[in-house]
């Protein structure tokens, strides 16, 4: 049952906290942030993320790459390391740094809370990719366990981030994460992405810039030392094997998963209409409620009716309303096309 009272504290703690984000840079917060206690404690939690990816990578966690990864000198790495074993956070095994139980259980609520930031971000802002990561890093350190699971109440409590990883839970369990890296697709095999990691950065921004996202259907038609080449929205992409390895993808088998509905509106000529599929899970936020909005939902019919005199927008009968659409919104809705003995 909706609670008001319950809804008005969601909201006002959620302000509060959002409020730390848009003060970065004044005064009360930079004061805030170097204060000698809350920073010791985002060193380390960032060093117990840091040290979750690398134990569960099977990677080797080190002083250098503590160093490396948090942006501090090899002193203040090992001084912090050192810390995190006198808490009983790590052990040390073959020059390998581990977490232990009570590390693992203290990493996994902090990326809760960043994941559940993350999707709110995606969800309910205007904030761009990039900016959902660095956002959800600020505001991470200063959400209380009881504060996230307010958000993630809120929100549902969701499995998954806006990138498709799974969100711990308040328990510290982790939703099953599905599918192969993309790099060991094979070739000509259909898949559907389910998971894109936003770091590193560089890679992140790569595979963004390449216009990949969770609920994509791809598939390999190359593979050379140098780059990977999907077929993906009727168009050849490339990107390079590393940024491969950090896509996850389930396999597509039965020829009704591989059903390809990547039809999109802008493939419409002007007088044929189609049926909305589905949004693209690429659009989100206002630009998603927006779309929702005007009524392109799934089974609502779309005709193209009419070009600009730049050819972009382009005039859409949307429930019969004329709806100016550009080729960039229009790319994000997914549809079937109807045969002329199909339009009502």
């Amino acid at each position: 049952m909706f609670n008001p009272f319950i809804a008005l504290i969601v909201g006002l703690t959620i302000v509060a906290l959002l409020t730390l984000v848009f003060l970065r840079g004044k005064p009360f917060y930079n004061r805030l942030a170097r204060s000698k206690t809350l920073s010791e404690r985002i060193f380390i939690e960032d060093a117990l993320k840091h040290l979750y990816d690398r134990n569960s990578h099977n990677t080797t966690a080190s002083i250098d790459s503590v160093s490396g990864s948090l942006n501090i000198s090899r002193n203040h790495a090992a001084q912090l390391l050192a810390q995190l074993e006198r808490l009983k956070l790590i052990q040390t095994q073959n020059q390998n740094f581990q977490l232990t139980p009570a590390g693992t259980a203290y990493a996994l609520r902090i990326i809760r809370i960043h994941r559940l930031w993350e999707l709110y971000f995606a969800n309910k802002t205007g904030f761009t990719e990039h900016e959902w990561h660095t956002r959800a890093e600020e505001i991470e350190h200063f959400t209380s366990k009881e504060e996230a699971e307010l958000l993630a109440s809120q929100m549902g409590n969701p499995a998954y981030d806006p990138h498709g990883a799974p969100i711990p839970t308040s328990e510290g369990k982790l939703p099953p994460k599905a599918g192969i890296s993309l790099a060991d697709l094979e070739m000509d095999s259909a898949a559907r992405i389910t998971n894109i990691e936003d770091e590193p950065d560089s890679v992140f921004t790569e595979l963004i810039q390449a216009g990949l996202h969770p609920g994509m259907q791809v598939a390999v038609i190359n593979r050379t030392p140098e780059t990977v080449t999907l077929s993906a929205n009727k168009q050849n992409i490339q990107i390079t094997p590393i940024a491969a390895a950090n896509v996850n993808v389930v396999p597509l088998v039965t020829e009704e998963e591989c059903h390809d509905f990547e039809n999109k509106l802008t493939d419409l000529k002007i007088g044929e209409s189609g049926v909305v599929i589905h949004l693209s899970p690429a659009c989100r936020g206002l630009q998603r409620k927006r779309l929702m909005d005007l009524g392109l939902i799934p089974g609502t019919e779309v005709e193209a009716a009419m070009n600009s005199a730049a050819g972009n927008p382009v005039a859409y009968n949307i429930r019969g309303a004329l709806i100016a659409l550009r080729s960039e919104q229009a790319d994000y809705i997914h549809i079937r096309k109807m045969e002329k003995n199909d339009v009502s």
